[in-house]
């Protein structure tokens, strides 16, 4: 490709949803930004993809595909190699075990019909990432839907998890004690806790043991707030941390209906990740997916500018990074690079993931760090394909959210008599025979998000995992052996609560699937790997000290793992305050405490979101803004 030298501000490498939410903050501070992807998707470790493309995605970082050689592929090994490092143990299959290749054949041809997550979240209706999409307006873009029921497996059945002070009070399952002292709790957790007597000396107890010991709930409601309101992904996790989470989750029931969280439509991080980028690219971002990056150089000395009609802004006139794109006749240029971390091994030697050695000095500024653990940290996954709900009883009428929350018909509509379309089920630790003793959380979307064919319904599993350093010698378990019985024992639970007779007296296609309601569900297609974490730093900054008077230029690593606690909740938040933290890293400024900050310099840029022209105003607390 004949391509004209050319230079931007800054180069990110990945579109992950950090990435996709950092490119479209800084273009809308004026940033010149070129967004890079190897992938010819949106997305990156969160991406949204097909069933063809899921399939692909596996078979490229599956170690069974003797297929692939590094090189093969010069221009994507470093890359590549990463991710297949980063992504093991990936399987999958159509059917039971041997596979069904009729079904496959049938599955594929409405591949384009599905959005399966590679992040699957859920996102509570307050924090970071909801202040994000309303800032830029990239809520704009795209569909959301309220999740319609929690619950927790307990010995076969799912039990409901009351949302409202009227639900406790309805619950047969709790004694009238037991209801008051969970209503207790409720108020002490929403409240201004932190100066309380309750949790004086008891802030880095287990939360369980808090629950246990301070308000003398059972086992039974302490599972289920600690692992279904909550979302701890550890039994171990302290009890300050989890109740300033789960206080967040609580303040933000009713902001746009009667659950505190969203699901988005088409497989929801990758789509929102998606949004940011066309956000970006309104604002004059560009962008190169499916290219491989061939080479990273850092640029100490640039001979002076040649007499020219070429726009100053085209060419660099200081030290900055040449990058060499597969199938580009010319490099591309940028001042700052941030990237991914399985882009890292491309970067200049001594830089962030670089070798340890350069002819130009890069010295470290900041590095954040976001937990300590003494061995490496694994998300274990599954996706499954399946044709029945998972029942359990729903916490709402089904509501979307497209433009705004429609309430009209909320007190009329009943749940679909298919079961819910969405549901978050906990399996606590030991909840199963020779189970594991850490929480499994599934997330079960159908046709109603739009990421699925009508009647079928995907399932995502997933549960924190431990291997032990160095990475090469100790892998956690196959996910296939330790995650497989938990999604046997969801395909296994039937409705609760049979239709009566009547109920099948119509004609009507949905009404003559309810006569199978008695039938175990079957698995059409499931995949399983495990997800090695980037659980020590969620970005490292470097600057480059070039011999001149010049200013540094800074490789960012900025990390888009999944959360490691609460990955369902809490992954999409973690993403945006991420990408804040890297947004004033690169601008050098900061957020303005007060409108009359006096400490800041005129024209600087003072928010996250630099807002313009007629979009310069907070619609954070307008929920008709969706």
């Amino acid at each position: 490709m004949d391509n004209p030298p050319e230079h931007w501000d800054i180069a990110i490498l990945g579109t992950g949803l950090s990435h996709s939410i950092l490119a479209a903050a800084l273009a809308q501070a004026g940033k010149r930004v070129l967004h890079l992807d190897e992938n010819a998707y949106y997305g990156g470790d969160a991406a949204s993809l097909a069933l063809s493309e899921l399939i692909q995605w596996a078979e490229l970082r599956s170690s069974s595909n003797s297929d692939y050689d590094a090189s093969n592929h010069p221009g994507s090994s470093q890359y590549m190699v990463r991710q297949r490092s980063r992504f093991t143990s990936v399987s999958y299959t159509f059917g039971d075990s041997p596979p069904d290749m009729d079904l496959r054949k049938m599955m594929l041809k409405e591949s384009r019909q599905y959005s399966i997550s590679l992040m699957p979240t859920i996102i509570p209706a307050m924090g970071d990432i909801i202040s994000a999409l309303v800032g830029s307006g990239v809520s704009r873009y795209g569909g959301f839907k309220l999740l319609e029921a929690v619950g927790v497996y307990d010995a076969g059945h799912i039990r409901r998890v009351p949302s409202s002070k009227e639900d406790v009070f309805k619950d047969r399952d709790m004694s009238l004690i037991e209801k008051r002292r969970l209503m207790k709790f409720l108020i002490f957790a929403s409240g201004q806790f932190e100066q309380a007597p309750e949790l004086q000396g008891q802030e880095n107890t287990t939360f369980l043991d808090f629950l246990r010991t301070k308000f003398s709930l059972s086992a039974t409601v302490s599972n289920a707030i600690v692992f279904a309101i909550a979302h701890c992904s550890s039994p171990s996790e302290h009890t300050l941390p989890a109740l300033t989470r789960m206080r967040r989750y609580l303040h933000a029931t009713g902001r746009y209906g009667n659950s505190p969280f969203l699901i988005g439509h088409y497989g929801g991080a990758g789509e929102v990740a998606q949004g940011f980028c066309r956000a970006a690219a309104v604002k004059g971002a560009t962008y190169i997916l499916g290219r491989a990056v061939e080479s990273i150089n850092h640029v100490a000395v640039v001979p002076p500018l040649p007499t020219s009609s070429e726009p100053v802004e085209s060419v660099p006139i200081g030290p900055h990074f040449s990058i060499q794109l597969d199938g580009f006749a010319n490099p591309v240029s940028a001042d700052d690079i941030v990237t991914a971390p399985d882009y890292s091994g491309l970067l200049p030697p001594g830089s962030a993931g670089g070798a340890a050695t350069s002819s130009s000095t890069f010295t470290a500024t900041l590095t954040s760090a976001s937990g300590s653990y003494g061995s490496e940290v694994f998300l274990s996954g599954c996706v499954a394909i399946v044709d029945r709900p998972v029942y359990a009883a729903p916490m709402l009428p089904p509501q979307h959210l497209e433009g705004q929350v429609d309430h009209s018909e909320s007190d009329t509509l009943t749940p679909s008599i298919t079961g819910p379309d969405t549901s978050f089920v906990v399996f606590p630790p030991g909840s199963i025979e020779n189970g594991l003793d850490a929480p499994v959380f599934a997330l079960v979307t159908g046709d109603g998000t739009l990421g699925c064919p009508t009647r079928k319904y995907i399932v995502y599993l997933a549960t924190i995992a431990s291997g032990t350093s160095p990475p090469s010698t100790n892998l956690p378990p196959d996910p296939t052996h330790t995650l497989g019985p938990y999604l046997q024992r969801l395909l296994a639970i039937r409705d609760p609560a049979p239709l009566p007779e009547e109920s099948f007296s119509t004609s009507s296609e949905s009404a003559v699937n309810q006569r199978s309601k008695t039938s175990k569900a079957s698995s059409l297609f499931s995949l399983y790997y495990n997800q090695r974490l980037d659980h020590d730093r969620d970005y490292h900054s470097v600057s480059s000290q070039p011999p001149t008077n010049s200013p540094g230029n800074k490789v960012i690593t900025l990390d888009e793992s999944p959360s490691v606690v609460s990955p369902y909740s809490e992954s999409a938040d973690k993403a945006a305050t991420r990408a804040e933290t890297v947004f004033w890293d690169v601008v050098g400024g900061r957020p303005a405490q007060d409108e009359g900050d006096a400490d800041l310099d005129p024209g600087a840029i003072t928010t996250f979101w630099p807002l313009s022209g007629g979009d310069a105003k907070d619609t954070e607390d307008d929920p008709d803004q969706w």
